[in-house]
């Protein structure tokens, strides 16, 4: 009889029925089928919790630390079973998945920090990516660099306290665009862009966690929406097709949520690698080691002028051989069996099935 693992999601509307695993999700969604799938072939379902009673279990996997949670993990390892851990989010996001404290109630955790690892508790794992399902390689040598737009930024209005985060480098581009003359040369796409955003010099305020508060409650009220709110003229709405719609673009602001923290790579970069849309990177300190020659460093530019005038006037040789090195790049094994989802899916589900028997 195969052995039975509940999954167990941060968010509990995916707890149920068997939600948490969507085969046509880009991101953890299909991340989760495959390995569902992989586990299978190993004679280990894995299945929402409500599949079984919880006795019937024979371990627990669960995504990212909740405190609320922590009470029936207990429980869960009084009982003996085998429990689970996949650290998804950053610490700015998330700060009790990095609490070792609640480390010592999972027999082994899953992550991304390289930092961590051991093989013995801490196992590696990249934030999973899916292969691209829209664009044949060949795509690439396509002579388009005439038709695509110059840049865009693709990402949620959002904002965050921490002394690392990258929101506010996000909002600031947005802002120094909109309010240019150059204004049509950045298209901005997202949810939550739509109303505007209180004006730029109040920003500062949102590195406090009071003013953050007022700052949000404010942005719902329609009355100071008409007085205090601008409108981004440059706003596109949201993209359905991230890819497709990165592929009229040359160039893309590509940030990670917050920057310096170890391992901490996401879809974004690869979402402009399979559209052919070279990545402005910010993020991890040491991107060359994971990307060689495959974007243009945030970190070299002092100012967005110097960036906006870097982006009109490089040469077309120049942008050439960074597409060439993108598509050399997705096409080696070393990145395939690296970032993409299957080979993480697989490579997690044997470390599943030593403790699962």
């Amino acid at each position: 009889m195969d052995k039975k693992v509940a999954f167990i999601s941060y968010d509990e509307s995916y707890n149920v029925n068997n939600l948490a695993f969507d085969k046509n999700a880009e991101g953890l969604g299909y991340f989760l089928f495959l390995l569902k799938s992989q586990l299978k072939i190993l004679k280990i379902d894995l299945l929402s919790p409500d599949s079984l009673m919880e006795n019937e279990f024979d371990g627990f996997m669960y995504i990212d630390i909740s405190l609320k949670k922590i009470p029936k993990i207990i429980e869960q390892k009084k009982m003996g079973k085998k429990i689970f851990l996949i650290l998804s989010e950053s610490e700015i996001i998330n700060t009790n998945n990095w609490k070792l404290k609640y480390h010592k109630l999972f027999d082994k955790i899953f992550t991304w920090n390289p930092d961590m690892i051991d093989n013995i508790k801490y196992f590696q794992y990249y934030w999973p990516i899916r292969d691209n399902p829209i664009f044949s390689v060949p795509s690439f040598f396509k002579n388009d660099f005439s038709a695509r737009k110059l840049l865009c930024i693709m990402a949620g209005n959002k904002n965050n306290s921490s002394k690392n985060e990258l929101y506010s480098l996000r909002l600031k581009i947005v802002d120094w665009f909109n309010s240019s003359k150059y204004c049509d040369d950045l298209h901005l796409y997202g949810p939550k862009w739509e109303n505007g955003y209180l004006k730029v010099r109040f920003l500062f305020l949102i590195k406090i966690n009071f003013f953050r508060r007022i700052l949000n409650l404010l942005n719902k009220n329609k009355i100071i929406q008409n007085i205090f709110l601008k409108k981004y003229k440059n706003y596109q709405g949201v993209s359905k097709e991230k890819r497709k719609t990165l592929s009229e673009y040359k160039f893309c602001i590509c940030f990670e949520n917050a920057k310096n923290i170890s391992g901490y790579i996401t879809e974004k970069i690869f979402d402009c690698f399979f559209s052919g849309t070279i990545p402005i990177y910010l993020g991890i300190n040491n991107p060359e080691k994971y990307f060689p020659g495959l974007f243009i460093d945030m970190k070299k530019f002092s100012s967005i002028d110097d960036l906006y005038n870097f982006l009109k006037d490089m040469p077309l040789d120049e942008y050439i051989k960074i597409r060439e090195n993108i598509q050399k790049y997705i096409q080696e094994n070393e990145f395939k069996k690296t970032f993409l989802a299957d080979y993480n899916a697989e490579k997690m589900s044997y470390i599943v099935r030593e403790d699962i028997k």
